[in-house]
Parts: C-alpha cells; structure tokens; sequence
C-alpha cells in the first residue's frame, strides 16, 4: 500500500505539472500511449481477481453454512482444503498486482523525465524565437536607415545630374555666343575692307576706332566666357566624379538592402517554423493532458478496487482462520 501511495502522489505530481505546461510540448506522447495500454491491461487482471476473490466470498458462505449444519461432520478430506489454495492465488494475484505498480512506477520516472527533456526542450525553441525576434526587429530597424540613405543618395544623385545638365546648357550657350562674336568680327572685318577700297579714310578710321573698340570688347568678352568654360568643365568634372561615387555608394546601399531583406525573409521563415513547432507542441500538450485526465480515472478506480480486493484479502484470511480453528477444534 506504501509503494501504491507513493505510485499515486507521484501521478498527482506529473498531472500538476502537465497542467503548469499548458504552452509546452511532449516528445514523448508514445511512452504516455504504452503506460495507458499498461494501465488497461492491469485493470483487467484487477477484474480477474475481484472475480477470484467474489468466488472466494460465495464459497466461502457456503463453508459457513455448513459448518452451522455439521460442525462435528467436518473431515480433512472435505471442502476445507480449497480456501488455502485460493488464499495463495489470491496473494499471488496481489503480488501480481505489486510487481505490476512497481513497474508503473518506473513508467511514471521515465514520464516524468522525458517531461523534463521536453520542458527543457521547449524553453530553449522559446529562447531561440525570442532572440529571432529581436534579430528581426533589428534588421527591419537597419532597412528602414539604410532605405532613408538610399532615398538621401537618390535625391543627391538627381542634384547632381540637374546640376551637370545646367553646366551643359551654360557650355552649350557661352559656345554659341563666341560663334557669334567670331562671325561678327568677320562682317566688320570685311566692312572695313570695303570701306579702306571706297578711299573714305575718315569713315575708315571710324570704323577702324569702332572695329577695335569691337574687337577689345568682344576679345574681353571671349576671355571671360572662356574663363567660364574652363570653370564650368572642371565643374563638369567634379561633378562627374562626385556622381560617379555617388552612383557606386547607390550601387552598395542597393546590394546591402537586397542583402537585408534576405536575411529578413529567412528570418520570417524560421519564426514561422518556430510557431508551427510552438503549435504543434500545444497540442501534443493538450491531447497528454486529457490522457493524464484518462489515466487518473483509471488510477483512482484501480485504487478503489486494489482496496477492496485487499479488504476482502484480510476478510478471506480472517475467515480461513476461523475456519482452521474451528477444524482444529472437531478434531
């Protein structure tokens, strides 16, 4: 009965912690399965005995009965050697019964440690979802910066080709003007020829005055658009090589983002990897728990009729002691 007890505490143990493990799962659903079959198999041995022990009971009445009819006709020979015999089946049956708890309860140790396995299973997938979690909340953090400097790097690219096109369009205007200038020295040029060959020396000296004044401003002005030219070309070339780094920092920020969402990708994978296991393991949890609920049942009526069986024991050998007495006492 002590072992028994002590089968049944460490039963109302294992159930508590099934149910503090409501969010946890079971490896070992299989090993619950084998000591459920276990329990069913010695429930039924249990029945075979309580039918053993009713049969003891009737004949034993009928011993009863007719010692009260022939008390001083009892012989060796009669129906006093059969309660001996079933007495020894029945204590082979309850030393059945013993083995059999004792082994429930090696089933129960290794219940309770694959439980253990499983809890320690079970928090470590916890930690790793966890520190998923985190690693995912980081890198969203990352892409979000790197998109704000991937969006900074666009809008300076775009700057920076507005700027180059102005350039362009100042070089193409400034190259046009000193055209013009050069074509319009050629006309004055051939004015002043026509004019020299007419013979009118004062209109040519005014023209002359008036061609050189020409020419002293237009070359001023040729020098000061050349000088913009030069300036707008080493721009132009700044400019170039500025966008040249700038379009090679796009190019990175561009490879890193791809790179990101990757590994931002895989890590959603493996966290709903990681909540299917989660879910997987719930229910494996709850399917053990009503299991457990199944088996304390069972536990609490194989209690009950273990009882019984060994109330009827002590009630059997009472009796078949009285009966020896009262055998003795013919005699």
């Amino acid at each position: 009965m002590e072992d028994y007890d002590a089968l049944m505490k460490k039963y109302e143990e294992a159930i508590e912690r099934i149910v503090q493990m409501e969010s946890r799962g079971d490896d070992g659903s299989g090993k619950i399965a084998a000591l459920e079959a276990e329990l069913r198999r010695t429930k039924d041995r249990l029945a075979e005995s309580q039918e053993v022990l009713h049969k003891l009971h009737d004949l034993t009445k009928e011993s009863d009965k007719d010692l009260n009819k022939r008390a001083r006709s009892l012989s060796p020979e009669g129906t006093l050697v059969l309660p001996p015999q079933i007495l020894r089946s029945v204590r082979y049956a309850i030393r059945s019964r013993d083995n059999e708890i004792m082994q429930l309860q090696r089933k129960l140790k290794n219940a309770d440690m694959q439980i253990n396995e499983l809890v320690a299973h079970f928090e470590n997938a916890e930690e790793a979802r966890r520190r998923l979690e985190k690693q995912l909340a980081d890198a969203k953090k990352d892409i979000s910066t790197q998109a704000k400097a991937v969006d900074e790097a666009t809008r300076e690219v775009r700057r920076l080709e507005e700027r180059l096109r102005t350039a362009e369009s100042e070089k193409t205007v400034i190259e046009n003007a000193r055209k013009h200038l050069e074509d319009e020295m050629r006309r004055m040029k051939l004015n002043f020829d026509q004019t020299a060959a007419d013979g009118e020396r004062k209109a040519l000296e005014d023209a002359e005055a008036q061609m050189r004044l020409i020419e002293e401003e237009y070359k001023n002005r040729i020098t000061e658009l050349m000088r913009r030219i030069d300036s707008l070309q080493d721009d132009n070339k700044h400019l170039k090589g500025d966008l040249s780094t700038v379009k090679d920092k796009y190019r990175d920020l561009e490879v890193e983002y791809n790179s990101t969402l990757h590994k931002i990708n895989e890590k959603d994978q493996a966290v709903k990897r990681l909540e299917d296991i989660r879910n997987d393991l719930l229910k494996d949890l709850e399917n053990q728990r009503a299991r457990f609920d199944a088996v304390t049942s069972e536990l609490d009526s194989l209690q009950s009729n273990f009882s019984t069986a060994t109330k009827n024991t002590v009630a059997i050998e009472m009796t078949v002691k009285e009966i020896k007495q009262q055998r003795d006492d013919i005699r």
